[in-house]
C-alpha cells in the first residue's frame, strides 16, 4: 500500500522496542532505526537466546528471565522513558503482550513487527488474539503473506505496511565485492572445491522442520561426482549432519558460521537450498541473494512470493516433495548456464531489501501513527522524560 508522506510536525518522540532476541538481523535493523530516530530509542529483548545463543546483546538490554521481574522491569521502563512509540515483535510472548497493554495505558502508539502467516489459534484463543490486534496502531509484517494474514484477521488495510524484513544484506554484498571478481574461485580453492563444480549450500537451524532429511536424500541420489553440499548451522540435528558428511565426502560440514566466515562460504556457493516444511519467512534467502547465490526453496517459505516469485534467481518446489527437490537440484548441478542465470538475477531480486530500508519503513509508519494519535491526558500532563542517550543492542 502507499504511505502518505507525514506532515512536518509528525516527528515521533522517545521510543521503546520490545523484541524477542538479539538475532543479527534485529541488531542491524535497530541500529539503522536508532541512527535516524530523532530522540531516544531504547531496545529490550525478552531473551538472549530464545532460539539459539547470540553474543551481540549487552546484558542490560535483556529483560529478567523471571516473568514477574520482566513485567516489573518493563513497567518501570515505560514510566521512566515515557515512549510515544513502542515497537513489539509479534504478540505471542507474555512480556510483549505486557508491553502492548502497558503502552496503551500510558498513551503510547504500538507498532507490531511480525512474520506470522499461518495461525493455529482456534475458539477462545482466536478471539483473544483479535482483541490484541485491535490494540495495535500499525503493523509492519514481513512481506505479502504476513500482510494477507493480518487482513484475514480483520486488521484494517490502512494499518498495514508490508515490510521488507531483512538481514544486513548491504554488508554481505560489500563483503563479496571486496573479494574481487575472482573471489568465488579463491574461496573455492581455499575450501578444496574445483572451480567449475556445482556447489549447493544449506544455512540455518538444523531442525526437522527445515527438511534436511529431504535435502540429504535428494543430494545422495544426484549423479554428480563433482557436486558439493556445504552445510552450516547448529541445532538438534547437528550430529545427523556430521554423520552424513562422514559417509559422503561431497558434503562439507561446517557447523555454525557467522560474520566473515559465513559470507565467504556464501560467496563460494552457486545455490542456497532451503527445503523447509514450515518457514515463517526465511531471511537466509535474502542473505544468499545478496551474496550472488541462486536459491532453491520450498513454497512453505514466507519470503518466496516477495523475493523469488517470477524470478530466474530461484526455483520453487512444493514443501515435502522429495522428488521435486531432487529434480530441481539435478537441474542446477547439470546446467552451468542455469547457475549463471540465477546468479545474474540476484541483484534485481534483492533490490530494496536491506536493514536500512526496513528501518526506514518502520520510521515512516511511526511518523504516521504518532501524527494520527489523539491528544491524551498523559501527553498533556506528563513531565518531560529524562534526557537519555539512545541505546541499542
Amino acid at each position: 500500500m502507499s504511505v502518505k508522506p507525514a506532515r512536518p510536525e509528525a516527528r515521533p518522540g522517545p521510543a521503546l522496542a520490545v523484541l524477542i532476541e538479539p538475532a543479527p538481523y534485529m541488531v542491524a535493523m535497530t541500529a539503522a532505526l536508532a541512527a535516524r530516530w530523532p530522540t531516544d530509542l531504547t531496545v529490550r529483548y525478552v531473551s538472549a537466546a530464545a532460539t539459539q545463543n547470540w553474543a551481540d546483546a549487552p546484558p542490560e538490554t535483556v529483560l529478567p528471565a523471571r516473568r514477574l521481574s520482566a513485567l516489573v522491569s518493563l513497567w518501570r521502563e515505560i514510566r521512566s522513558t515515557r515512549p510515544k512509540v513502542i515497537f513489539v515483535a509479534g504478540w505471542a510472548h507474555v512480556p510483549v503482550l505486557a508491553a502492548i497493554v502497558l503502552g496503551k495505558l500510558s498513551g503510547a502508539r504500538i507498532i507490531a513487527l511480525s512474520d506470522t502467516w499461518i495461525s493455529p489459534a482456534r475458539a477462545v484463543r482466536a478471539v483473544l488474539k483479535r482483541r490484541i490486534l485491535e490494540m495495535i496502531d500499525g503493523f509492519c509484517p514481513a512481506g505479502q503473506r504476513a500482510a494477507d494474514y493480518l487482513r484475514d484477521q480483520g486488521v484494517p488495510p490502512e494499518k498495514i505496511v508490508p515490510g521488507r524484513m531483512s538481514s544486513d544484506t548491504a554488508a554481505i554484498a560489500r563483503h563479496v565485492r571486496t573479494l574481487g571478481p575472482d573471489g568465488r574461485q579463491k574461496m573455492r580453492a581455499r575450501l578444496g572445491i574445483a572451480a567449475d563444480a556445482p556447489v549447493l549450500m544449506f544455512l540455518g537451524r538444523l531442525a526437522p522442520e527445515k527438511g534436511l532429511d529431504l535435502l540429504l536424500d535428494a543430494f545422495a541420489q544426484l549423479n554428480a561426482a563433482q557436486a558439493r553440499l556445504i552445510v552450516a548451522g547448529d541445532g538438534p540435528l547437528g550430529e545427523t549432519l556430521a554423520k552424513a558428511a562422514a559417509r559422503d565426502p561431497r558434503i562439507l560440514w561446517r557447523g555454525r558460521l557467522e560474520g566473515a566466515a559465513l559470507r565467504d562460504h556464501l560467496a563460494a556457493a552457486d545455490c542456497l537450498v532451503l527445503p523447509s516444511r514450515a518457514e515463517p519467512f526465511g531471511l537466509v534467502i535474502g542473505e544468499a541473494l545478496a551474496a550472488g547465490c541462486g536459491v532453491v526453496a520450498s513454497g512453505a517459505c514466507g519470503a518466496v512470493p516477495d523475493l523469488l516469485g517470477g524470478r530466474e534467481a530461484g526455483l520453487i518446489v512444493p514443501p515435502g516433495d522429495a522428488g521435486a527437490l531432487h529434480a530441481a537440484l539435478a537441474r542446477v548441478c547439470a546446467d552451468p548456464y542455469l547457475r549463471a542465470r540465477m546468479r545474474a538475477d540476484t541483484p534485481a531480486a534483492i533490490a530494496g531489501w536491506s536493514s536500512a530500508g526496513w528501518a526506514s519503513q518502520l520510521y515512516t509508519l511511526a511518523e504516521r501513527v504518532t501524527h494520527d494519535a489523539p491528544e491524551t491526558t498523559r501527553e498533556a500532563t506528563a513531565a518531560p522524560a529524562p534526557n537519555r542517550k539512545a541505546k541499542r543492542a
